[in-house]
């Protein structure tokens, strides 16, 4: 075989091997001759004319593996952070040098915890975490530099395993093989395609480096040169430990290769094994000086390595991470299912580091079912495997060329020592099995798939007849298929780790019984779909979710319908062409429950969905299944399960539950006190139950509170409302004020840079900052001109109006406090300069426009409006006259769906506006000009509400629509067409038949028409009304009384005048103005002349409740208004009163003729 190349080869790939070495095996390693460390182009073995020759084919074979790993990871530089790389680098506060001093990193485990910390994962990698810091420092989160890093760490290991290998006595061809394998191999996807992954290629690329010093210097003959490279090794080996724990192997890699190499031993046991093949020659490894050496370095390798375990073992102490059965099920099992189980895993292994399908980032929760009976036909595989591990290692140990024996069984060590934490046998470990573990192991095989194909080659070659070239070269075929085959499937796996829904949806698919790949899947589909998410968000007073939203269809328990779940694979829920993107979350999620029923993460996640899809009960079940389960894991609930607490307390809160929901708010405050989120929703329970000091002080916590999100946020409106019927006008404009500033900060530190810097529109996203502020500031001002009002004589009309200059503010005499919160900020020229900077900008038109309506200017307001959506498209894409231009042209390929659904809230707003012009307007030609706007507003609002979903669709989407429907109403009442009002009354029940608004509406514009419908309407509208009083929402009582007042009227008009007074009288338990008893007075009198004694005694009773009424605004001080209408109600009780005592003396009279 070595006369097979040429000398230019031969020189390319000539090295130093040990000395020892028979000219038969230095000719079967391809070198030439023993000697000292030759470079290309030196000493006598290559010729001047060959040398640049030499040198080309020197870097060609050593950059070749180099540039196949490049080129096979070159799509994995721009993948996301996923899995894991989310809690390593983009939450890792190790990284961040400013909050963080370098010392902490070698007392923090690799994901930034304290590693003393009951919760740490106790993985101890500082060497990783700094290179993730020094890019972390330059590039801050740019996903690159960090794939990079690692791409070239494995480029690095694949070259270093070429030398290594022939540095070990190996074949260069059988090297250059094995290092083409390693680099190409797709069970590497997982360390090299994520940034986790950094930790094995650094530990690797450290651990071969050592190695390579340590070889240097064992056969080194300067004794400083030998010491030099031994230090060098040993630092590097403690790197490559540091870097990942597995790095510690190198330590006893060394160890055992000195044992071989440099002692007896391997000879010894070949001559005591019958057929085995002794080296007879007299070498150095007989020498005594030369194993003396050799067992001295060994023991410093393993008294190195035993220090550094020991070390770690002190810090650490007794602690170790819990391993739960989700993670490792076999653990669990008994002990003949565990040992063949874990022995079939082993097995599992090997095959993926030879055939590498099918691959997933998470084998956990049975993904391969247990072994439970020695006739499985798996035991089978299981003891194949074995048997070839062990023939194999047999073979290096006892038959093979001591030049390849020493090499082979040195990296077969290097293999099964890195191998063994995978086991399972000496101790448990929460991974059954891990790819990105494999990838140390993995060498050991590519050496042994690389002797396997060479072998066949020189034995083919060794053959006198014809067939050996044909043979040969489908040798050749076969292998450059396989590198081919690996490239290929190692560039589709990095496609898979490029985003977390593909990562996990190819997980998913792979292993079907794999519960938390189904998870992670299912929440990946939850985000991606915009489901509605109520994780974190605190309820507002006036928008609790009543107790009649859980009549959403019962829906059998998941325990009762496991075989139903499990008969659907999530190929084939995927591919349901009749469920939404939330749907399949749900069934992917319950899939996930159905395997696995104590799956405390999968009850809880599923908790939060099926709440947000207002099923509250069933989500406090599952919560309270997920909290149980930590409690009984943890023995106790401890700090991080205050999400799950809170979870707990808002399905509670939805349910009706208020007291559960506090207490549970309550327990989740206890165990972490800085969540504002806890904060302002037990201020909006107390808020309900009337509690307004407990309720402010709370909403007030909330603000104060650390984790200040945004929507902790709405702590400052609810305090302020809070503070505000407490009658502390000047604290609530303040508050208000605050959060305007609150919300300024982070727009102007944040977003308006961000929009600045690329010169394009905010996203849709991040639009809400500039609304946010604008609508804060405008209630604050208003509540600045109601404190005003009630410190100066006259009120000043641009105050209560709306938006005012600084200047105005300034020049009035408010309380100081008062006066510098409200000049903060002046709203028009942010507007402005929005607008000046961006004149065509979606955002800036919004805003101005927002601003424009705030103060009252609607008609600009109006014209902001219609800009904006005649530059979007919108006016062209519904019709709407003189939208011919400017605007961009629409082709066939606009989404004018998604268009009209993205410029919705516009759409409303202009229309709102309109509505407001025309009830505004001063006289009649301006009413004619404004109602004349009203048809092609209504024709905008008609496109807006047909892209409005159905009645299946989820809540979020068609109450985003209800605005819409109340503008429309009012825009065609005003245009009086009745019909169509009554089109789009009926529309807005489709879409939220919750809506009292739209019942009572519709009540009354068929009272005429249909007495019978209408009362039903009413009757509905009246129990919605009296739910929302009942969850303290004061707003509806005087709605609720006027719906009443309406019911009366009804059932007077058709002569139901029982009817009458009972909704009269539900009228009375909820209002005692004096047009309650009126009301009640004129239902008697019209049921029956004969009871006049009844109707005297109420006239009475009005006319004494609306003399308490005056009497009651004189002493408050009320305006001159409000008690001109309080005498206005006493003078008609009065009229009614002699009217009653006339009527009763005529029917008395009639009565006794």
């Amino acid at each position: 075989t070595c006369n097979g190349f040429s000398g230019t080869l031969r020189a390319a790939v000539s090295d130093r091997i040990p000395s020892h070495l028979s000219e038969q095996e230095q000719c079967g390693s391809f070198t030439m001759g023993a000697g000292s460390l030759q470079s290309p182009g030196k000493g006598g073995t290559v010729k001047r004319g060959v040398a640049w020759r030499t040198w080309c084919w020197w870097a060609a074979l050593r950059a070749f593996p180099a540039l196949l790993a490049c080129a096979a990871y070159s799509n994995a530089l721009y993948g996301d952070l996923v899995y894991d790389d989310e809690a390593a680098v983009r939450t890792n506060g190790d990284l961040d040098a400013k909050s963080t001093p370098l010392s902490h990193l070698f007392v923090h485990d690799f994901w930034g915890s304290d590693i003393f910390d009951e919760s740490s994962h106790k993985s101890y990698r500082p060497v990783t975490v700094m290179m993730f810091r020094a890019i972390f420092g330059q590039w801050s989160l740019n996903v690159v530099p960090f794939h990079a890093l690692n791409v070239a760490l494995h480029a690095l290991t694949s070259t270093l395993l070429f030398e290594i290998g022939r540095m070990m006595g190996v074949r260069a061809i059988t090297s250059l093989l094995a290092s083409f394998v390693f680099a190409l191999h797709p069970v590497h996807t997982d360390a090299v395609a994520s940034v986790v992954g950094t930790a094995e290629s650094a530990a690797s690329t450290f651990g071969l480096c050592a190695l390579g010093l340590f070889l240097l210097g064992t056969r080194a003959t300067s004794a400083l040169f030998a010491a030099l490279a031994h230090a060098a090794a040993l630092v590097l080996a403690l790197a490559s430990a540091l870097s990942k724990e597995t790095g510690l192997a190198t330590l006893g890699t060394m160890a055992i290769y000195d044992i071989v190499a440099h002692t007896a031993l391997l000879d010894t046991v070949r001559a005591w094994i019958p057929g085995g093949a002794v080296q007879r020659e007299k070498s150095a490894r007989t020498k005594k000086s030369s194993a003396l050496r050799a067992i001295v370095r060994a023991s410093a390798c393993i008294l190195l390595a035993g220090a550094f375990v020991a070390s770690r073992a002190m810090i650490l102490g007794r602690m170790t991470p819990k391993i739960e059965r989700l993670h490792n099920p076999y653990k669990f099992e008994e002990k003949m299912v565990r040992v063949l189980s874990f022995s079939y895993l082993h097995a599992r292994q090997l095959l993926l580091m030879v055939w590498p399908w099918p691959l997933s980032s998470d084998y956990s929760m049975y993904s391969i079912l247990p072994v439970k009976e020695i006739l499985d036909p798996r035991v089978a595989v299981t003891v194949l495997a074995y048997s070839v591990v062990l023939v194999f290692l047999l073979w290096c140990g006892l038959r093979a060329p001591l030049s390849a024996a020493v090499g082979l069984l040195t990296l077969s060590a290097l293999g099964v020592v890195t191998f063994l934490p995978l086991t399972n046998i000496f101790f448990h470990v929460s991974l059954v099995i891990a790819e990105r573990a494999l990838y140390t192991p993995s060498m050991t095989v590519c050496f042994a798939i690389s002797w396997l194909v060479t072998a066949m080659v020189v034995g083919v070659s060794t053959r006198k007849r014809k067939s050996s070239k044909r043979l040969r070269r489908v040798v050749y075929a076969c292998v450059l298929l396989t590198l081919m085959s690996y490239g290929s499937l190692t560039m589709m796996r990095n496609n898979a780790w490029r985003t977390q829904r593909q990562l996990f949806e190819t997980a998913a698919r792979a292993y079907p019984l794999n519960a938390k790949a189904s998870l992670n899947f299912a929440n990946e589909l939850w985000r991606e779909g915009q489901c509605p998410d109520g994780r974190t968000g605190a309820e507002r007073p006036n928008a609790v979710v009543p107790e009649e939203l859980e009549r959403a269809q019962r829906v059998v328990p998941i325990r009762d319908r496991v075989a139903e779940i499990l008969a659907e694979t999530p190929a084939d829920i995927l591919s349901h062409p009749n469920l939404t993107l939330c749907n399949k979350a749900v069934k992917l999620i319950e899939r996930a429950i159905a395997i696995y029923p104590n799956y405390t993460t999968a009850n809880y996640n599923y908790g939060v969905m099926i709440k947000d899809l207002l099923r509250p009960r069933e989500a406090v079940r599952h919560i309270l299944l997920a909290l149980e389960g930590e409690k009984e894991y943890y023995g106790g609930l401890k700090e991080r399960h205050y999400h799950e607490t809170f979870g707990l307390g808002l399905a509670l809160q939805m349910a009706g539950n208020t007291s559960g929901a506090a207490e549970a708010f309550r327990l989740a405050r206890s165990l972490f006190s800085k969540y504002g989120e806890v904060h302002s929703n037990l201020g909006v329970i107390e808020h309900m139950n009337g509690n307004l000091m407990v309720a402010s002080q709370h909403y007030l916590d909330a603000i104060d509170a650390k984790r200040l999100s945004r929507v902790s946020a709405s702590g400052f409106v609810n305090a302020a409302l809070a503070v505000e019927e407490l009658g502390g006008l000047d604290r609530a404009a303040a508050l208000l004020v605050r959060h305007a500033t609150y919300v300024w900060n982070r727009f102007s530190e944040q977003k308006l840079p961000q929009w600045r810097a690329t010169a394009r529109s905010l996203p849709s996203s991040e639009i809400f900052t500039a609304h946010d502020l604008v609508s804060s500031f405008h209630r604050a001002l208003a509540l600045c001109g109601r404190v005003f009002d009630r410190n100066n004589t006259v009120a000043s009309d641009a105050l209560r109006d709306g938006l005012p200059h600084p200047q105005t503010i300034r020049s009035l005499s408010f309380p100081d406090e008062v006066r510098e919160t409200c000049t903060l900020f002046d709203m028009t020229a942010l507007a402005d300069t929005l607008l000046s900077e961006y004149p065509q900008d979606v955002a800036a038109l919004r805003v101005r426009a927002v601003v424009d309506e705030g103060s009252g200017a609607l008609a600009s307001a109006l014209a902001r409006r219609i800009s904006l959506l005649q530059g979007t498209g919108v006016l062209r894409a519904a019709g709407v006259t003189g939208a011919s231009s400017p605007g961009p042209l629409l082709d066939a390929a606009t989404d004018v769906e998604k268009l009209f659904r993205e410029y919705r809230g516009d759409i409303f707003s202009l229309g709102r506006n309109l509505l407001h012009l025309i009830r505004q307007a001063r006289d009649d030609s301006m009413k004619r000009e404004w109602l004349g706007q009203a048809v092609p507003g209504t024709s905008l609002l008609g496109h807006a509400l047909r892209r409005c979903p159905g009645p299946d669709a989820p809540s979020n989407e068609r109450l985003a629509c209800m605005p819409g429907i109340y503008t429309m109403a009012y825009l065609y009442e005003a245009l009086g067409d009745a019909h169509w009002v009554e089109i789009v009354l009926r529309r807005g029940i489709e879409l939220d038949p919750e809506d009292p608004w739209v019942w009572s509406a519709l009540g009354r514009l068929v009272a005429q028409s249909n007495a019978t419908e209408s009362w039903d309407a009413l009757r509905r509208a009246a129990e919605l009304r009296t739910i929302a009083l009942q969850h303290g929402n004061e707003g509806h009582r005087a709605e609720l009384v006027a719906v009443y007042h309406s019911m009366a009227e009804i059932a007077h008009r058709v002569g139901a005048h029982v009817q009458a007074d009972e909704a009269v009288a539900m009228a009375m338990q909820h209002n005692l103005s004096p047009s309650v008893p009126l009301l009640v007075l004129r239902s008697a009198i019209r049921r029956s002349l004969a009871r006049c004694a009844d109707a005297m005694q109420l006239s009475n009773e009005a006319v004494r409740v609306a003399e308490a009424a005056l009497h009651a605004s004189s002493a408050s001080l009320s305006s001159p208004d409000a008690q001109r209408h309080q005498m206005a109600q006493l003078a008609a009780a009065k009229e009614e009163q002699q009217a009653v005592s006339s009527a009763c003396a005529d029917a008395r009279a009639a009565s006794a003729s």
